[in-house]
């Protein structure tokens, strides 16, 4: 009787044995069909980027931006704080501002609008938007009415300016006196970058930072925000320093020495 029992016993750890290996080939068989799932995901987007490569001539201009912007933050962004992320970018500028009005053109969804309100709680801040989009085409699929706003957004601690940049920013220099010490210029468009440059020039504060949202990156980058900072300064002998940037988007912040 004992030896049957033990010749039972093994027979049962055998038994046990065999279905723990079936159950672990199993799993290992899983994850051999998964890591075929995964290899097969990255072959098609690998497919797809060579492709990209070859016949997408908006991956080429991107591309090709990127090596500009890439020269460009080499030969005059060195001396320039980097930054991951366009909200670290749009802290560090804010925090450097000195007392005055902070300024944004461009306010859209409120959500940058809302980060600034954030990091200077008290202090007069006010957003200039109509809206209604861009009055112009951009670029890209940037056309004119992009960026509308089905309703206005609310932001505690800052006012709106409701309108045309055109409409509403010589009547409220013109009835708000004080310095301004900080704009986010978040205007995408040459035009409207220049014309906010040359209304708000004169007042700006010693120190007064300015922060473009669409400074460089991007196909074309030099002919909107950077061309309108570049010829805003040169004809009125503004002295200025750039002091951050975001290396994975396209903000750029700028200190103004002397207007």
């Amino acid at each position: 009787m004992f030896r049957k029992l033990s010749h039972k016993t093994r027979l049962d750890a055998i038994l046990a044995s065999q279905r723990n290996t079936n159950a672990r080939l199993e799993r290992i068989e899983e994850r051999l069909n998964n890591i075929e799932e995964n290899v097969d995901a990255i072959s098609r987007r690998v497919t797809g980027f060579e492709h990209r490569m070859r016949r997408s001539v908006r991956f080429a201009a991107d591309l090709d931006a990127s090596e500009d912007s890439a020269k460009f933050m080499l030969a005059s962004l060195g001396g320039a704080q980097p930054h991951n992320g366009g909200p670290e970018t749009l802290h560090a500028a804010v925090a450097a501002a000195p007392e005055g009005m902070l300024l944004e053109f461009g306010v859209a969804s409120g959500r940058t609008l809302r980060l600034i309100t954030a990091a200077k709680p008290g202090a007069r801040i006010v957003g200039f938007d109509s809206f209604k989009g861009l009055p112009e085409d951009w670029r890209g699929e940037f056309k004119r009415g992009h960026f509308s706003q089905s309703s206005i957004p609310h932001v505690e601690g800052a006012e709106l300016q409701i309108g045309l940049f055109q409409e509403t920013l010589e009547p409220f220099l013109a009835s708000n006196s004080g310095p301004i010490g900080f704009i986010h210029l978040d205007a995408d468009l040459y035009s409207s970058t220049k014309y906010v440059l040359n209304q708000c020039g004169p007042r700006l504060a010693p120190g007064a930072m300015l922060l473009f949202d669409e400074y460089y990156n991007y196909p074309n980058w030099r002919e909107h925000e950077y061309r309108a900072f570049m010829e805003w300064t040169a004809a009125n002998h503004v002295e200025w320093e750039y002091t951050d940037y975001c290396f994975m988007g396209e903000q750029v912040a700028v200190r103004i020495k002397s207007c």
